[in-house]
């Protein structure tokens, strides 16, 4: 008896050796299987990531040439809009000097529609009020023309609100990882996407400091987080994150790694826009291009890594130089700064732009027109998510002074008619009229108001706007009109479909008697007009505003003929 309960307790523990070794080789597939999983996201969701990226509306560039009328303060006056900074010498972009007979300028680099300009230092001399010459001094010689970088004006945002300028990792600022290092993963370059010595420093140092200085996430599982996973802290997500991070190490290299991540972090928000990555905040806190920041300025935005709203340096200016004073001590500690340049860093104020560049609500109502024509020629999804470049004929010079003078006249006629201040409303518009580009437009006498837009819903009769048309239709006829042809201009009746009378009158209250059609049409006679109109039929005038624009059905009322058409500020500038 004693050996059958041996031999059966030995079938006992040779069963459990089996069950356990059946649960740890499904213990494996399972781990493996997830890892797996986690490596197929890592290679399809980042290899494939493509960031929706607002469209950006342009206005017009500035375009220098010899020979034009311009003088070096009004040059100025066009660089300090566009952001330059006047400097002893112009040496890097976004820098300009100024002597009594020129100008130097280091233009930045840009992408126009028809092309890039590299970044050159511009020489233009001036001469008796007008440009002489326009020199590249980086050595391209005698330049035709020169152009100053268009003012952003606008953005299409896509679902999300996300905005993002998006930077390629050769253009990021050394000084810009070398911040990041210091503050966020100073081993970055030499650990496998997890760090356990950061961990441990991090720990002891905000222990001797008795307060919440360094994380211990290395900068692949910040992007990790924030690219594949949710904010919740949970121990599932942090193993996840863990792995997710070996596996991104693994497979994509340290730089293409960090440049996702400087441009994928989040740093501020801006009603319901936030902020996303350096290239963006750089505009948005400083209206500077992420390579024109100083050292200081580059330690401030990498200090609000680790939280942008606490650190928000409009919002908590104090707190935020504190952190930015921590961030170039670390710099100056890891050897990425010398002592001056960190005394010199630590004295500069915060340095913040009043607003950003693209505060929503500047010329709202060109922008209203501006979308109106893309949504006519572009899907929306592509407005809002491929980052399209879209230059505009808005010239903001001209555009302000049309918005001045708007107010400035309702103000004059308000006090001349004893009315209230804000009583009257109007709208302007201004066309070149060689090529039809609107190059100005208000539809409110508040230039910042974004609703109802008069420019362009706002239908008024168009008057004697309508006559020139008349006129043309009787012109393509040269058998029966020219402009010497006679027409009467006396009392006309026009017997209406109700069986009324319609008379016209001129403005004067009198008859011309047989004028010429040209001088019918100079001095804008009223029964003359009338007259030929009728005589050439009311079909021909509404097919000729057809053929010029018209878009809309045009009522066959004898009253055509002297313009109550309505039409819109803009419809009746494209005429």
């Amino acid at each position: 008896m004693p050996r059958k309960r041996a031999r059966g307790s030995s079938k006992r523990r040779s069963g459990n050796k089996f069950r356990y070794v059946h649960i740890l080789i499904i213990l494996v597939c399972m781990l493996a299987a997830w890892v797996l999983w986690l490596d197929y996201r890592v290679q399809s969701e980042f290899a494939g990531k493509r960031w929706s990226l607002p469209a950006r509306v342009y206005a017009s560039p500035a375009e220098i040439y010899a020979g034009q009328a311009q003088t070096a303060g009004n040059i100025e006056k066009l660089l300090l809009r566009s952001g330059y900074r006047k400097a002893s010498s112009a040496g890097q972009p976004g820098y300009y000097s100024r002597t009594a007979s020129s100008i130097e300028f280091m233009q930045r680099e840009f992408h126009y529609w028809d092309g890039r300009q590299d970044a050159r230092l511009v020489r233009v001399r001036f001469r008796d009020g007008e440009v002489r010459e326009i020199r590249d001094l980086s050595g391209q010689g005698a330049l035709p023309l020169a152009r100053i970088e268009p003012e952003l004006i606008g953005r299409i945002y896509p679902d999300n609100f996300e905005d993002r300028i998006l930077v390629s990792y050769d253009d990021v600022p050394p000084a810009l990882i070398q911040a990041l290092l210091a503050v966020e993963d100073r081993n970055y370059f030499s650990h496998n996407g997890i760090d356990p010595r950061g961990v441990l420093r991090a720990l002891y140092h905000n222990i001797l400091n008795r307060k919440f200085e360094q994380g211990g996430s290395t900068i692949t599982q910040q992007l990790v987080k924030n690219f594949f996973l949710s904010p919740e802290r949970t121990l599932a997500r942090k193993a996840n994150e863990a792995v997710m991070a070996l596996l991104l190490e693994r497979r994509y290299g340290k730089e293409e790694i960090l440049g996702a991540y400087i441009n994928e972090v989040y740093l501020g928000q801006q009603g319901r826009r936030s902020v996303h990555g350096f290239g963006t905040a750089a505009e948005f806190y400083f209206a500077r291009p992420l390579n024109e920041l100083r050292p200081d300025q580059i330690a401030l935005l990498a200090g609000m890594v680790k939280g942008a709203s606490r650190y928000n340096p409009r919002r908590h200016a104090e707190r935020a130089r504190q952190r930015r004073d921590l961030v170039l001590n670390l710099m100056l500690q890891q050897g990425y700064l010398d002592e001056p340049a960190w005394r010199q860093a630590r004295r500069q104020p915060l340095g913040l732009s009043a607003r950003p560049r693209w505060v929503s609500g500047k010329h709202p109502a060109f922008l209203q027109l501006v979308r109106k024509q893309l949504l006519r020629d572009y899907a929306i999804g592509d407005l809002r998510n491929k980052g399209l470049r879209i230059f505009t004929t808005l010239d903001t010079e001209r555009q302000e002074s049309t918005e001045l003078v708007l107010q400035r006249q309702l103000r004059q006629l308000e006090r001349a008619g004893s009315l209230d201040s804000g009583t009257l409303q109007a709208a302007s518009i201004f066309v070149q009229t060689s090529t039809g580009a609107v190059l100005s437009l208000a539809g409110d006498r508040n230039a910042e108001y974004a609703g109802f837009n008069r420019a362009l819903h706002a239908r008024r009769p168009i008057g004697s706007l309508v006559k020139p048309f008349v006129y043309y239709t009787a012109l393509t006829d040269p058998r029966r009109y020219s402009l010497v042809s006679g027409v009467s201009d006396t009392d006309i009746s026009v017997r209406l479909a109700d069986g009324s009378f319609w008379r016209p009158d001129n403005y004067d209250g009198r008859n011309h008697g047989q004028v010429s059609l040209l001088e019918a049409l100079a001095r804008s006679y009223n029964k003359a007009t009338v007259r030929l109109g009728r005589e050439i039929g009311l079909e021909q005038v509404i097919d000729t505003l057809h053929k010029a624009g018209v878009g809309d059905y045009i009522e066959p009322f004898p009253s055509l003929l002297l313009g109550s058409l309505e039409l819109t500020p803009l419809q009746d500038s494209q005429l």
